[in-house]
This record gives C-alpha cells, sequence and structure tokens, in this order.
C-alpha cells in the first residue's frame, strides 16, 4: 500500500497528465502505478483508445486515466456525464484499481471493490440501457434539427440544453443510486 508520500506524488502526476488530455481533440490515456510512476500513455482517435493485448496485461492494479473527445459539447454547457459503460468493464475485465476520465473543469472516478461477474455484468447492462436512453434523445435532437423543426436558434439551444442535463442527471443518477453493487464513484466540477 503507498504511503501519503506516495500517494501525494500520485495525485500530483495524475494532475498534470489529466491537465495536459482535457483539451486535446483525440483520446489519450496514461496508465499509472499506484506509487506514480507512467507505464505507459497511448493517444487514440476522437471517439477512443484501443489497447493492444500487452496494455491490457499492464493495467491489472493500476490507474488509468483519460479524456472522453465526445463530451467535450457537453462540458461547454457544464453537462458532461459521466464515465462510460466501457470504462467500467475495462476497470473490471482488466483489473484496473481505478479508472478516471477528465474534461476541462470536471474529473470522474471509479473503482470496482469487491465485486463477482455476475454483478459487475448486470450493473454494465443497466448502464447501457441508459446510455442508450440518452442517445435516443440526442439523436432526437439532431433530427429535429436535420429536418428544420426550430424556428430560432433559441429553440435549438433550449431544447439541446434541456437533454443535454437530462442524459447528465440520469446517467449520474444511475452511478448514485447503485453503489450497493460494489463501486466507488466520484466526481469533481
Amino acid at each position: 500500500m503507498p504511503n501519503s508520500n506516495e500517494t501525494s506524488f500520485l495525485l500530483q502526476q495524475l494532475q498534470i497528465y489529466e491537465q495536459l488530455i482535457s483539451r486535446n481533440n483525440y483520446e489519450t490515456a496514461y496508465l499509472f502505478d499506484p506509487d506514480g510512476k507512467l507505464i505507459f500513455k497511448k493517444r487514440g482517435t476522437t471517439k477512443s483508445v484501443r489497447f493492444s493485448r500487452l496494455h491490457l496485461i499492464k493495467m491489472f492494479g493500476n490507474i488509468l486515466t483519460h479524456n472522453h473527445v465526445y463530451e467535450k459539447e457537453y462540458a461547454h454547457y457544464g453537462l458532461a456525464s459521466a464515465i462510460s459503460s466501457s470504462d467500467i468493464s475495462l476497470a473490471f475485465k482488466h483489473k484496473l484499481l481505478e479508472i478516471r476520465m477528465v474534461l476541462e473543469d470536471s474529473r470522474y472516478s471509479f473503482r470496482w471493490l469487491d465485486v463477482g461477474q455476475e454483478d459487475a455484468n448486470d450493473l454494465i447492462k443497466r448502464l447501457q440501457t441508459v446510455e442508450n436512453g440518452c442517445k435516443v434523445l440526442r439523436d432526437n435532437v439532431e433530427e429535429k434539427l436535420i429536418n428544420l423543426e426550430y424556428t430560432t436558434e433559441d429553440d435549438f439551444q433550449i431544447d439541446f440544453y434541456a437533454t443535454i442535463r437530462k442524459n447528465a442527471e440520469e446517467i449520474n443518477t444511475f452511478f448514485e443510486v447503485n453503489r450497493d453493487v460494489g463501486y466507488i464513484y466520484s466526481r469533481e466540477g
């Protein structure tokens, strides 16, 4: 277990690297050991980071931090949602100590506790259902925009803002009400 100096060093490292990637227009992931030593950096696309088999093996017991580019438009409105179902699935399958996601002005953290495969799979499936519902709402706004159903920019902004707020609230509420499954979830900003 790291001592308080090692923990401080880890937090300093995370803050430095998270600041670097928070404004990127592509996803970037950094893997650290619990003492704060950088294990690897991986650059991805605007939608994801792909990891090799070697990267996945190195994840066991370590901390992965990354950014989400697709959340940037929502973060602009102060409405970024959270860590995704893909993130928590990766954390469970590869036994990460913690997975973190950063945006320009917010950070999210997720740690599995002692959870069995069935409970983890159930939580991930339920989160995917919530995410799919959110996508339907966003797609409806996009379809209305394409079909010129908004008469003013203000009408679009109001609908867009309300939709994104609902998405963020649904996902963050999901994490709050499912804590009994066995994880620690937090957000700053």
